[in-house]
């Protein structure tokens, strides 16, 4: 967050992050009640030497390869301003972009903004050198609810994350459109119990992107997306109960994992539960699991690391090696990072903010009882870092925590040179010597004056001071001041080994908790705070106070020198008068609001210890400083925030644009240490959440930036201290080495001379052998060649006789083949002529049938020309007949009807006088000569018309067949 910094003819600067000592592996719940794991912590970027993981409020791109120095070494996505926490991190399967799921604060000045939090997606370009972002992803149905999930699916195309209680809802993005825009989100509530998701992943199978699978404490759901909704289905895992899911991972198209808090892995195909795999982690939990191209590795509680292969590609695992982190059994591995393409490590990432590469292509030829992660950074805190300096003549920063740890890291190198662990100390404060050698430790029983050697970190004395928060070394380094409760102890530095010296100087004269102290350059004043707000100067030589300041409101937590200005630095909270509670007012309650104050000390003469100047903070706990630090120029002046960020503030202040600063956000706990290195090259920050950042600083002056040389290892002192005892152990080691290799070499003399005398005698012998078998062989070769000779002799005598006979055979069946010819020749004449004889046979027969056949037609013809002849004649005199017949029928018919009309014309009279109904056989039973006369006559007539109908018909049918039967006698003739 840049502020409007001080005018150009002031000297302003800027912080630029440019690396970090510390990783995370959990995240800050909402409800600001413990941590809960960070879902897949760490990400492989292009290859294996390049990961993704966050540390405080920042994601890294951390490149591990030494020998490229052309890529920096970390690079950090741009800064947030109102970043709270990185909840979750997703990379793309093509490994260019990466999806960061944030929490932010609202927006100053936007409607309805309050201290509510919000969830945001911000996706950035990996490729870019700035890492550029690329889409900002809201949806404010679910904007102010914790998000428990974010992932890429197979296309890269789209984006899901998973929302928390109580509807746990799933959206889904298309964020590589110009616009990003929702495609579906899962319908209705599902808040069940023991429903809860950790892990969101699509399924890579599928490249239209339809398929998630959501996993967590008895959870394993899968989601279709149809028509813009998900639909919800659940795997096939027959009568067994869900167990507590804490990771999945598909392995191909149809195969899926997953992992359980009772230490076994699943195996599915389709949706289908196929096996149970038992890990053997001790009984603990099976925490993480990543693909391999033949199995999976697996990672649990207790430091384990389990690689299941299965090469003959079937349903069925086995694990091939198990591995355990020695140097930390108490972490379980809470993210796994594989990459598809290359196999030959794998990143690790344990619950206790340590990252690991695991070399697995070399996991062949690894012992299972050695430690074999290589840890990044050679190892960082877990919590709090509870002290912290900077060494003046050496690149070494020098930290200790509450993991009872002390480390000291090389910020030209960016490793870790040195690590001791204590596990039954608390580690309470730490001060570095300036020459870097010496280190002091406050622990819970007394502080304690440490060498840093080559190797290790050995006690040089200590001091009866319990549970001192509070140390630090004089400018020069030849004292130590150590705080206990109100008072202040000076001890010189070098005063004997193991002697427990007395204090020099006791201060005695603040009546609460010393919270801070700092030397004057020049080792003669000191400077103290404590947390009733007095602020004293002390005299070292005259050991009394030069200067006071109380301000009773004030909770004091830090102050140093200014030595050009003449004045001491202190900040800490206060609470305002106009604050306070009034019973007129209950509702209104005091806010403590932070403050940076400059005091006058005793150079100023009668205005020592006077307030020079005051800048009250904003209200509210993310501006309260904590911490102090000013250059060595003594122009520009840093605060360590309680929210974790620094701010940079032009000095002295004075002028219009007096407190404006620059803001630089990183940690996610309280500051708890600034140091400025040698040069003012870098600002180092310590905080609660254990990590160390390394920035550098940006001063400009006029409009112009100042240049400062970065700082290489040849501008320090190029030296290691070495305990006389290690080197007395290192030369009689040496000695005894020497010795054994004196008798190793004279055994091995004599046993090469034997060896030698040995082999001689054999290598005579062997030439005899040799020479007699060469003997042997050439008789035996001489008697060979004569056997050879003699059977190429017979042979050739053999091959002669054999091609005489042959040609005597040749000859005799060359007599006989002529002999067969000849004889087959004359046979072949002979039936030629036999053949001639019977076609003309055969002609003339066929020549007489045809004479014979024409005859007979010829007489058939005439037969049935005559018979039709008949047949016709017969028909004309039967048709003249039926025609006189038919006209004597139609006279006497005609004659008839007109007698018949009468008689009806009568009757239909008579019958219409008697209107009576009359029957059929009534009319017949009163039929009169006359009427039976007609009746008979009409039957008779249709008789005849049916007889000739008839008859005409069969002769109709007797001439067809007639010609039938003449056609088929022609054709048998034929």
């Amino acid at each position: 967050m840049s502020h409007q910094l001080a005018s150009s003819e002031d000297v302003t600067g800027q912080l630029v992050l440019r690396h970090a000592f510390g990783s995370r592996s959990s995240l800050p719940l909402t409800d600001g009640d413990g941590r809960a794991p960070l879902p897949s912590p760490v990400w492989f970027v292009d290859d294996t030497s390049t990961i993704l993981y966050s540390v405080g409020r920042r994601v890294v791109v951390h490149n591990l390869d030494t020998n490229n120095t052309n890529v920096p070494k970390m690079r950090f996505v741009p800064e947030n301003d109102r970043l709270d926490a990185v909840v979750g991190l997703a990379v793309s399967p093509n490994h260019k972009y990466a999806a960061v799921c944030e929490r932010v604060l609202p927006e100053p000045g936007a409607q309805g903004a309050g201290k509510e939090l919000l969830s945001q997606v911000e996706v950035y370009n990996l490729h870019a050198p700035t890492l550029k972002k690329r889409a900002l992803l809201q949806y404010p149905e679910i904007a102010k609810k914790e998000w428990r999930g974010v992932c890429f699916s197979a296309d890269n195309h789209f984006i899901a994350v998973q929302s928390g209680p109580p509807d746990w809802l799933i959206v889904i993005w298309n964020w590589g459109a110009p616009t990003p825009k929702v495609v579906a989100t899962s319908s209705g509530r599902i808040d069940t119990k023991g429903f809860e998701v950790t892990r969101l992943s699509f399924a890579p199978f599928d490249n239209i992107s339809t398929v998630l699978v959501a996993s967590g404490p008895r959870t394993l759901q899968f989601y279709k997306h149809t028509e813009g909704t998900l639909k919800a289905f659940s795997a096939n895992i027959g009568k067994r109960e869900m167990p507590d899911i804490t990771d999945h991972s598909y392995l191909n198209d149809e195969v899926m994992v997953v992992t359980t808090a009772a230490g076994e892995v699943w195996v599915l195909l389709a949706f289908d539960l196929k096996d149970v795999i038992t890990c053997e982690f001790g009984g603990g939990a099976a925490t993480s699991v990543s693909s391999l191209a033949n199995g999976f590795v697996v990672g649990g509680e207790g430091g384990y690391l389990s690689v299941f292969e299965n090469h003959e590609r079937k349903e069925l695992f086995q694990c091939s090696h198990t591995f355990l982190s020695l140097a930390h059994p108490d972490a379980a591995i809470q993210g796994l990072a594989t990459l598809p393409r290359s196999e030959d490590a794998v990143a690790v990432c344990f619950g206790n903010d340590q990252m690991a590469i695991f070399p697995l292509g070399r996991m062949d030829y690894l012992d299972h009882d050695s430690d074999h992660f290589n840890y990044v950074s050679n190892g960082m805190h877990c919590g709090a870092i509870t002290g912290m300096d900077v060494a003046q003549n050496k690149p070494l920063i020098v930290t200790c925590g509450v993991d009872h740890t002390i480390r000291a890291w090389n910020y030209t190198t960016m490793t870790c040179e040195l690590y001791k662990s204590f596990p039954n100390d608390d580690l309470l404060s730490l001060a570095c010597h300036p020459d870097g050698f010496q280190i002091t430790v406050g622990f819970r029983d007394k502080l304690r004056l440490l060498q840093l050697t080559i190797d290790d970190m050995t006690q040089m004395n200590e001091y009866s001071i319990k549970s001192c928060r509070v140390c630090r070394f004089s400018d020069g380094g030849s004292l130590i001041a150590a705080v206990n409760g109100p008072k202040i102890f000076i001890y010189e530095t070098f005063s004997g080994a193991n002697c427990n010296p007395t204090p020099i100087i006791v201060l005695d004269g603040h009546s609460h908790l010393v919270t801070h102290i700092s030397f004057q350059r020049g080792d003669q004043y000191l400077a103290s705070c404590s947390i009733d707000g007095t602020v004293y100067q002390w005299d070292l030589r005259s050991k009394a106070r030069a200067a006071e300041n109380v301000e009773k409101k004030v909770k004091c937590e830090c102050v140093i020198f200014a030595d050009q200005e003449g004045t001491m630095i202190a900040c800490g909270s206060s609470k305002s008068a106009r604050d306070k509670v009034t019973k007129a007012s209950p509702a209104n309650q005091t806010k403590a609001r932070g403050t940076i104050r400059e005091l006058y000390t005793d150079s100023h003469g009668e205005k020592t210890g006077m307030l020079k100047s005051e800048l009250k903070l904003e209200e509210g706990g993310a501006n309260m400083p904590h911490s102090l630090c000013l250059t060595k120029n003594e122009r520009l002046l840093f605060v360590g925030m309680e929210n974790g960020s620094v701010r940079c503030f032009s000095y002295p202040q004075a002028g219009p644009h007096a407190g404006e600063f620059d803001e630089t956000q990183g940690h996610e706990g309280q500051v708890t240490g600034l140091r400025v290195t040698a040069n003012d090259c870098y600002l180092v920050s310590a905080s609660d959440d254990g990590c160390v950042f390394l920035y550098e600083i940006v001063m400009v002056e006029n409009g112009q930036k100042i240049p400062i040389r970065k700082p290489t290892a040849d501008q320090f002192v190029d030296m290691q201290l070495i305990q006389k005892t290690s080197v007395d152990e290192q030369l009689s080691r040496m000695n005894d080495l020497q010795e054994q290799i004196k008798e190793i070499s004279t055994s091995t003399e004599y046993q090469v001379h034997m060896k030698e005398q040995y082999y001689t005698e054999l290598l005579k012998k062997q030439q005899m052998d040799q020479d007699a078998l060469r003997e042997s062989e050439q008789q035996r070769y001489e008697t060979l060649k004569r056997m050879k000779e003699k059977q190429e002799l017979e042979a050739a005598e053999a091959i002669q006789s054999m091609e005489e006979a042959h040609m005597k055979a040749a000859e005799e069946l060359e007599a006989l083949y002529e002999r067969k010819l000849a004889m087959h020749a004359a046979r072949y004449e002979e039936m030629r002529a036999a053949r001639d004889d019977v076609q003309c046979q055969f002609e003339e027969r066929i020549e007489v049938m045809q004479r014979e056949f024409a005859v007979t037609r010829e007489r058939q013809e005439f037969a049935a020309e005559t018979a039709l002849q008949e047949k016709a004649r017969a028909m004309e005199e039967l048709q003249a007949r039926y025609d006189k017949d038919m006209e004597r029928d139609i006279v006497f018919l005609s004659e008839t009807q007109e007698v018949a009309e009468i008689e009806i014309t009568k009757i239909m009279d008579e019958g219409k006088k008697s209107l009576a109904p009359v029957s059929y056989t009534h009319l017949r039973a009163h039929e009169t000569p006359e009427h039976l006369v007609c009746r008979l006559l009409l039957e008779k007539k249709k008789k005849k018309t049916d007889e000739y109908t008839g008859y005409r018909r069969t002769s109709i049918n007797k001439q067809k067949q007639g010609h039938n039967s003449i056609d088929k006698h022609h054709v048998s003739n034929i």
